[in-house]
């Protein structure tokens, strides 16, 4: 995940990182 502006480039990173997180988690437990 890339963020396009930098003011708001934490925020999205943050945002992604949530995103990415729950991924994981979906394929885990998709996995289990």
């Amino acid at each position: 995940c890339l963020a396009r502006s930098p003011l708001t480039r934490k925020v999205v990173t943050e945002k992604c990182e949530q995103q990415d997180r729950i991924k994981n988690v979906s394929r885990e437990t998709i996995l289990k």
